[in-house]
């Protein structure tokens, strides 16, 4: 991300050293006032610091989130310009640098780096991921040898089957005959382990050593083979970082770029991902959803409402939606008259379409502006990989279609750094304002008690109507019956499935559920004192308030978050319990192959283990709740002595 002019970031320290400064003198007074101004001071300094962290980034760092298959490969090579030249039957054609060449995606997160040489480094599964994954595979085998199974099984993508055949030197059919050899599914799993150790696959770094002009063709040719496991040393990876200098992309002149990834497409949009919801909270990424035109925006919705939430202030300044599009996707659609649209006015109403669903969720802080439609084959013929310019385009045509993404880029960026701006000047405004020695009037203190009173009152209200734990029970039934049990012979973590940080995502939804009403109340009685009060510094005081209550709620649902992944595996996770917990694992784990309904007889298993995580849930929640009004409770309650 750009840094604030310079004249802006030496105002914000100046303003920090006031602050500081002024809370030092404030302190020793006794006054109603001057101890809200400490408060409010206080609060402030928080906030400058909170926006001295997210603009003091001198690169921009983007990340790239949607579901498996959506384009997100396709659209980073459209970015960075990402194609190796080539011919294809006497025809210039151009390959994606990024491309597996097996099918739909890439097997695991993909990250860019932009440095002086030239690199890959790998990252692999743990063994127990990669046994489980191996099991997947084998039991897809084994279903299509004809061989007896007493349960549904889902199948690993196109790609990573792909992998393992090649890494198991089992190509083509083989795997299949080799299943349909063995009697005993153990038998046949265990081969298969053994041919993957026999290979001695632990190689983690490459680096070229070449003329420039041939590192992306370096690239392409080792990336297809490491996704495709057909890199001699190499294993599958779980995440994949490739350097690169900047002058092999083509990256415009005012961006400075540090690091561009491909996440993981999101498999199961309900369930969350520590990983993407990390690159959303952390504030480092700008972050950049991707989902079809058709589509969207189902597919994100369930990560959004989780993450810009009306207390989550700033995120939505950093998300970001592409519409991947295809020729005559925005054309089929008809305004209120039943009238076909143009392609531009297809675009307005897909664009209202999405805000209307953002809306309906209440992702209210997403940001229209931030929406971007874009086709990547509008000027190319895509087959097998090859692409090729369209008859009567060219290619100036071709850059101005990418060029539009990095002036999209360009355009958020000035936004963010605007409304950073107007909230530096914000505080600014309030500073001097509250820099007085004022008193308040009798009727300013009488509202303050009245308010104060009331916000006590609702602090005490909160009571939950539901645990946790009936929502995170539902929340293992939308695993495929396959997958579920690849997580339960994991003791709860497979890949990016975590029981455990679903447990604390899902008792931090209800938390908010539950409290969202209550805190609209409390906001709009300090909404009403606001208005009402005389004091000017009584009413920049009560504005800064409500900004430290929507911190305070924030950091309470956090809380409830950790505190229910930590129940969850303070109660059953092996390393954490202890032994005790091996009759519970080896119940589940123990009904595959029982016969139909193995999702609901195993969730009826975690039901009965956790029967102490509703009640605790439930102090849980109401420990967060008095924690986010508290603060504000004792400070009214200061005022109103």
């Amino acid at each position: 991300m750009n840094e604030l002019a310079g004249g802006v970031m030496n105002e914000l320290e100046r303003l920090i050293r006031d602050l500081r400064g002024q809370i030092g003198r404030e302190a020793y007074q006794e006054n109603v006032l001057t101890r809200m101004r400490l408060v409010t001071l206080t609060d402030m300094e928080r906030r400058l610091q909170q926006i001295r962290h997210l603009t003091g980034r001198k690169k921009l760092k983007l990340a790239f989130i949607g579901p498996v298959g959506v384009g997100k490969t396709t659209l980073i090579c459209d970015l960075l310009g990402l194609h190796v030249q080539g011919s294809h039957q006497g025809e210039s054609v151009l390959r994606k640098v990024l491309t597996t060449a097996s099918g739909r995606t890439t097997t695991c997160e993909v990250k860019l780096l932009i440095r002086d040489e030239t690199r890959i480094e790998v990252s692999y599964y743990s063994d127990d991921d990669f046994r489980a994954m191996v099991e997947e595979f084998a039991w897809h085998q084994w279903k299509l040898a004809g061989k007896p199974l007493d349960d549904d099984v889902d199948f690993l993508a196109t790609e990573i089957q792909k992998a393992l055949r090649n890494l198991l030197g089992l190509k083509n059919d083989a795997a299949l005959k080799l299943a349909q050899s063995y009697e005993v599914f153990g038998d046949f799993f265990n081969d298969l382990l053994a041919r993957h150790t026999a290979q001695q696959r632990t190689q983690t770094e490459l680096a070229y050593q070449g003329p420039a002009g041939g590192a992306l063709s370096w690239i392409a040719d080792h990336f297809k083979a490491l996704n495709l496991g057909n890199l001699p040393g190499f294993s599958l990876p779980r995440s994949i970082e490739i350097s690169l200098p900047r002058k092999l992309l083509h990256i415009p002149a005012d961006f400075q770029v540090d690091c561009v990834v491909d996440t993981k497409g999101l498999e199961h949009a309900g369930n969350p991902r520590e990983d993407i919801d990390d690159y959303v909270r952390k504030g480092e990424y700008l972050c950049v959803f991707v989902d079809r035109f058709t589509d969207v925006p189902n597919s994100v919705l369930p990560t959004l409402s989780r993450l810009l939430t009306p207390d989550a202030v700033d995120r939505e300044q950093r998300c970001a939606l592409i519409v991947n599009t295809r020729q005559g996707e925005a054309t089929a659609l008809m305004d209120d008259d039943g009238d076909f649209v143009t392609e531009e006015e297809g675009y307005r109403l897909k664009t209202a379409q999405i805000m209307a669903s953002f809306s309906g969720e209440r992702i209210n802080r997403f940001l229209g502006a931030n929406i971007h439609f874009h086709d990547p084959h509008r000027h190319f013929h895509s087959e097998n990989e090859r692409l090729t310019l369209k008859r009567g385009r060219h290619e100036q045509a071709v850059r101005k279609n990418v060029c539009d993404l990095w002036i999209w880029i360009g355009d958020m960026i000035i936004r963010q750094d605007n409304y950073f701006n107007a909230q530096i000047e914000q505080l600014k405004k309030r500073l001097e304002t509250i820099e007085g020695n004022g008193v308040l009037s009798a009727g300013d203190l009488a509202l303050i008690q009245h308010t104060h009173a009331t916000v006590q009152r609702l602090s005490r209200s909160f009571l939950s109507p539901l645990g946790p734990l009936p929502t995170f029970v539902s929340a293992l039934g939308r695993y495929h019956v396959s997958t579920f049990r690849a997580i339960n012979n994991r003791y709860g973590q497979y890949g990016d499935n975590n029981i455990y940080y679903m447990a604390g995502t899902n008792a931090e939804q209800i938390f908010r559920g539950s409290t969202l009403q209550t805190k609209t109340e409390v906001e709009d009685v300090i909404q009403e004192l606001r208005v009402s009060a005389q004091s000017r510094e009584l009413k920049e005081c009560l504005t800064q308030y409500l900004s430290k209550l929507n911190t305070d709620y924030q950091a309470a649902a956090d809380r409830v978050r950790h505190e229910g992944h930590r129940l969850v595996e303070k109660t059953i996770h092996p390393s954490v319990a202890g032994e005790q917990t091996m009759a519970f694992w080896s119940k589940v784990i123990g009904r595959w192959g029982g016969g139909p309904g193995y999702t609901s007889e195993v969730q009826n298993m975690y039901r009965q283990a956790l029967t102490a995580f509703d009640p605790a849930g439930r102090e849980t929640y109401k420990d967060a709740w008095l924690a986010a009004l508290s603060p504000l409770a004792e400070n009214l309650k200061v005022a109103a002595d």
